[in-house]
């Protein structure tokens, strides 16, 4: 299964193995997503329109994942419209980048409501939802 969804089984339990064995927490989690989005190479593969259509592709040329991300609300359109993904990539990535610290907080579920971003996030998360109501 982890082959058709692209995943590489000696990568994951090589990846285990650095980690202890152990799944990383959700602070872990939420550290290591912040510096991916605030380094150089991300910051050039969101500015490249090249490399998003590639990961759009890969997406629809995997049933799996396809089947995942067309499940999500809304997303089978995203997926299936290049300047949509593309915008919508970007948004969210604007968005998880914003959030900052926030984001641990509300994984760990200390925020109760998206209103304690004081209207920061939300904005993003209306774009990426436009069209759904």
């Amino acid at each position: 299964m982890m082959k058709q969804a692209g995943v590489d089984p000696s990568q994951m339990e090589e990846m285990m193995k650095e980690m202890g064995g152990k799944m990383p927490s959700m602070e872990e989690s939420v550290e290591a997503m912040q510096e991916m989005m605030n380094s150089p190479i991300f910051e050039e593969y969101m500015n490249d329109p090249e490399k998003l259509e590639q990961s759009r592709q890969m997406i629809l040329n995997n049933p799996m994942m396809k089947g995942m991300m067309a499940s999500m609300p809304g997303f089978d359109e995203i997926l299936n419209d290049p300047e949509k993904w593309r915008e919508t990539m970007v948004a969210a990535s604007n968005m998880y980048k914003n959030m900052g610290s926030d984001l641990s907080k509300l994984m760990d579920g200390s925020l109760g409501d998206m209103g304690a971003f004081g209207g920061m996030a939300n904005p993003a998360l209306d774009e990426l939802s436009e069209g759904e109501d």
